[in-house]
């Protein structure tokens, strides 16, 4: 190996934080995956996902994945050597008729199998050629350019129908129940307690027990549809999705019909 060869430099990539907007450089991971960041804005400090596709390693350094094709080799020339002449074979004595068939039926169960099991190859290998491709295909609609923030993505993304919304049930009297709707809106959405000081997008009016700036969701489009990742930011007291306790720092995507529990107050997403 030639000691003045250098290895390859890995592209250099920006990504925006989402809460903020200032713009955070790092270098494109070998492989695909999710990327965590901390913004280093003064002020900020929030932390971020970037989802690393392997259409962007494509189109970050396309020559990567090129195959080397090999050299042809040529061929050397053989030396002539001379054929050996056949040797007469010894008779061998002949085989019972009963053994001549029982010898005849295993040859053609053996020739059945062989064609079952082509039979077979044939109708499994269509559909598993076909796995790949729709799964290329799923991951071509959810890849994004690695300098887009998460509201570039979802603008890009041309997802179709209506976003979901919040609600907000809580029973106010006996026989009584309050319902209030909020919109979900494209990128993060806050929910917390009602405070002038540290203000959320959804503000929880009347309830101590909801933390401020408890959770957020994350609205993202996804191919032709919107996908809600749900945050845990801060919490007191207890948060339940669907029943199941959820600690701080948990990140999961969560769908139409979820019902969530912030300290004293039911929540869900609908359509």
């Amino acid at each position: 190996m030639d000691s003045t060869e250098q290895k390859p430099k890995r592209p250099i990539v920006n990504a925006a934080c989402p809460y903020c907007g200032n713009s955070v450089k790092f270098y494109m991971p070998p492989k695909p995956g999710v990327l965590s960041f901390t913004c280093p804005a003064a002020g900020c400090g929030k932390q971020f996902r970037v989802q690393v596709t392997e259409a962007m390693l494509l189109q970050a350094n396309p020559a990567a994945t090129k195959p080397q094709q090999p050299k042809p080799q040529q061929q050397q020339p053989q030396p002539y050597q001379q054929q050996p002449q056949p040797q007469p074979q010894a008779q061998q004595p002949q085989a019972h008729p009963k053994q001549q068939v029982h010898t005849q039926a295993q040859q053609v169960q053996s020739q059945l199998q062989q064609a079952q099991a082509k039979v077979q190859q044939l109708h499994t290998q269509p559909h598993q050629q076909a796995q790949p491709q729709q799964a290329q295909a799923q991951q071509q609609k959810r890849s994004i350019k690695p300098t887009d923030s998460i509201e570039n993505w979802t603008a890009e993304g041309k997802a179709g129908g209506r976003i979901a919304k919040v609600v907000v049930t809580r029973t106010k009297m006996l026989f009584m129940k309050e319902r209030k709707e909020y919109d979900l809106k494209i990128g993060v959405n806050v929910i917390g307690r009602a405070d002038a000081m540290s203000p959320s997008d959804i503000m929880i009016e009347d309830d101590m027990t909801v933390s401020r700036r408890s959770v957020s969701i994350t609205v993202e489009a996804s191919g032709g549809s919107y996908r809600y990742w749900f945050e845990v930011l801060k919490s007191t007291n207890p948060v339940l999705v669907n029943g199941k306790r959820h600690a701080v720092g948990e990140s999961f995507v969560v769908e139409p019909g979820t019902k969530f529990v912030l300290g004293r107050t039911k929540l869900s997403i609908e359509l």
